[in-house]
């Protein structure tokens, strides 16, 4: 274009075009390794592939957490500074038993930082001691089961217990 007007229209492109960006968010939100206990955190996430990886390798994964502050705050563990491939990080001091710890991540091509995954929420707890004994008696037509809570809750609150009944016919 020019001040007396447009030219025409080139010929398309035979070849397309190979655009590349930055990461996309994450489609999965980190998870919790089923093994940690109450004084570790153990948290994973997937590596990025096509298309979520804008079209280029990733070359770094930025963890954050929150170190319970409701995510008042949140601090670099790994790959911002110095780029990390890592797919896993554990979390072993200053941990609260009870509270809750968010985690997020995001990746990074050579176009960019893409932007955080959803938000990970891990309980610094374990589940709890199992019950030591449960006792059952007769109460006319009725049958009473009771028993004592664990000595150990786990870290949070007992906030159901699961009742199994087996039948038993008698000759």
């Amino acid at each position: 274009m020019n001040t007396v007007g447009w030219s025409e229209e080139s010929d398309l492109s035979q070849v397309n075009a190979d655009v590349r960006v930055a990461p996309l968010k994450p489609l999965q939100t980190p998870y919790r390794d089923p093994a940690s206990s109450h004084l570790q955190l153990v948290v994973y996430w997937d590596t990025l592939t096509t298309p979520t990886n804008g079209g280029s390798d990733i070359i770094s994964y930025h963890l954050q957490y929150d170190d319970a502050s409701n995510e008042a705050s949140w601090t670099d563990l790994i790959g911002l500074t110095s780029d990390s491939l890592v797919t896993t990080f554990t979390v072993t001091s200053s941990i609260q038993i009870g509270s809750i710890y968010k985690f997020r991540y995001r990746a990074k091509n050579l176009f960019g930082w893409g932007p955080y995954s959803d938000v990970l929420n891990l309980y610094a707890a374990k589940v709890p001691e199992t019950i030591d004994t449960v006792v059952t008696s007769n109460e006319g037509t009725n049958v009473r089961i009771s028993w004592t809570p664990p000595s150990y809750n786990g870290g949070l609150p007992l906030i159901s217990y699961r009742v199994y009944i087996e039948k038993q016919t008698i000759n």
